[in-house]
């Protein structure tokens, strides 16, 4: 921010707010494979402090639920399988792109010392890239189902980047 730019510290927080995936892919050969994958993170709630520059103290409050869809393009890398190893339980990193829709609900901003304490400003959606990079292991299930394919189960860590909606 500018030195005239409002300062915002906030937290997101919700008891039982989550972010799930489901995902269907394929793999290229021994050590790579690709999927494509669609999450949703549920409404999560943003608390913010506003701080005015010119005054160095809290102007205002704001609180917001937001939410998202994500679809995304995945390659897993596994580098004991790239080497010739083999094993059920097989550790990768993992990349994506994608896209995001982001909504925010309306918003309320709460403060004390205006004319019009409390005020609420309505909500938006965007369509945000979205990219993601992570880790984990893979287990495989082997033919769970019967339909003649392998089925594995990911563990993963990932940092996704979902854009902005403002």
């Amino acid at each position: 921010p500018g030195p005239a730019d409002p300062q915002i510290t906030h937290s997101l927080s919700n008891p039982g707010a989550f972010f799930g995936s489901v995902a269907v892919g394929t793999t290229v050969f021994d050590g790579l494979r690709t999927d494509l994958s669609l999450s949703y993170q549920s409404r999560m709630n943003v608390k913010g402090q506003w701080i005015a520059p010119a005054a160095g103290a809290p102007h205002a409050n704001m609180d917001v639920d937001v939410s998202s869809w994500i679809v995304m393009a995945n390659v897993f890398a596994e580098p004991l399988a790239l080497a010739g190893y083999e094993s059920p339980i097989r550790p990768f990193v993992t990349g994506g792109l994608g896209v995001a829709f982001n909504q925010m609900d309306d918003w309320t901003r709460t403060n004390p010392a205006a004319v019009q304490p409390v005020r609420t400003f309505e909500g938006n959606t965007e369509t945000s890239f979205a990219w993601s990079i992570g880790g984990g292991v893979s287990a495989s299930l082997g033919d769970l189902f019967g339909l003649g394919r392998p089925i594995d189960l990911d563990l993963t860590y990932r940092y996704i980047d979902a854009g902005k909606v403002q």
